[in-house]
């Protein structure tokens, strides 16, 4: 782990242009002006595809047999993203109501109840509580926000399939992934909390320049079992979760 990386880290995020608060339209193009300048591996090959029709980035290795699809969505607050493993172009608030989900620095408490939201706010060089309250009923419309169907740490979670939750030690939906890992667990789903402190949020985000980033990415080990074991998870009336 280096200090100096997180720091620097810090310090980029700070002075970025890239603002979850501001208005939708333009934090839009700004993210899709910076994710080109993501590497991509070299042995790594995308192209346009579609999921039971909805449209999708499909991504493989090249020379190398897939035994499964990871199914990856960009949150962006609801908002802004959909990046390009299928990763699923899905559906942007306010332009469309929810549902959305996304278990990397997950936020799963649109009633911005947690106590991270005060208690991380300076720490936090990416998100603020004022962001999130802006960029909240876009997503929910006139949907109640305790309602389980977009707040899950209120909902039935029994029969989901096994979660792996990561999150950084510095962001303000710290308090959402801890209170979803319990209430997961509560309800009988195998779930892993993995939380590094001194990180901000989607910090596997920033693997080429952050060392614990890099070794998130690794715990990918919880991924492969699931696809060998071939785990979907049911709900009661046994429709895919």
């Amino acid at each position: 782990m280096s200090r100096q990386q997180r720091t620097a880290l810090d310090g980029m995020l700070r002075q970025g242009p890239l603002d979850l608060g501001g208005e939708g339209d333009v934090q839009r193009g700004i993210f899709e002006q910076m994710m080109p300048t993501a590497p991509l591996a070299n042995d790594a090959q995308k192209k346009p595809s579609t999921l039971e029709g909805v449209s999708t980035v499909s991504v493989n290795i090249r020379d190398l047999e897939s035994h499964g699809v990871i199914q990856y969505s960009h949150e962006g607050a609801h908002a802004i993203g959909s990046t390009a493993l299928a990763a699923v172009d899905y559906r942007l608030a306010p332009e469309y109501l929810y549902p959305a989900a996304n278990l990397i620095s997950p936020w799963v408490d649109l009633g911005l109840s947690g106590e991270s939201l005060t208690t991380k706010a300076a720490a936090d060089p990416s998100l603020t509580a004022a962001g999130l309250v802006r960029r909240s009923p876009g997503y929910l419309g006139k949907q109640d926000p305790k309602d389980g169907a977009v707040r899950p740490i209120y909902a039935d979670l029994e029969g989901l399939a096994p979660l792996l939750i990561q999150v950084g030690g510095n962001e303000i939906l710290l308090d959402d992934s801890t209170r979803l890992a319990t209430r997961a667990a509560a309800d009988s789903v195998a779930v892993i909390l993995d939380v590094t402190p001194d990180v901000p949020h989607v910090l596997v985000a920033f693997a080429p320049i952050l060392d614990e980033a890099a070794s998130a990415l690794d715990r990918g080990a919880f991924l492969q079992e699931q696809l060998a074991d071939g785990v979907t998870g049911t709900n009661e009336e046994g429709n895919n979760k």
